[in-house]
């Protein structure tokens, strides 16, 4: 990732691991499983974007599922990826949420 100009500033084993982290990394941009142990991922992420109000989402799931998609939206993510997608697919999509 840092070969693309993705800097990893942590990475958590469960919601309230990746919610903790949020708030003391604020990063930029926090890719967030749909089915994160503790919570589900959409809760997470709305309580991620709670504890650091720059830090935008990125949903992570097996597969695509219109309702989950909504879900994430509607609770404020910038984009929802398929774990199967490709590394590059991964980082143009974080570039792409990065920049707006």
């Amino acid at each position: 990732m840092e070969a693309s100009g993705i800097e990893v500033v942590g990475e958590a084993a469960d919601a309230d691991g990746a919610i903790s982290l949020a708030r003391q990394e604020r990063p930029d941009i926090c890719l967030m499983d749909v089915a994160v142990p503790g919570a589900s991922g959409i809760d997470a992420a709305i309580r991620v974007r709670a504890a650091a109000s720059g830090t935008r989402v990125v949903m992570l799931a097996a597969r695509l599922d219109e309702k989950l998609v909504v879900a994430a939206l509607d609770a404020g993510a910038c984009g929802y990826l398929l774990k199967d997608s490709s590394g590059d697919q991964i980082v143009d999509a974080i570039h792409a949420v990065a920049g707006g």
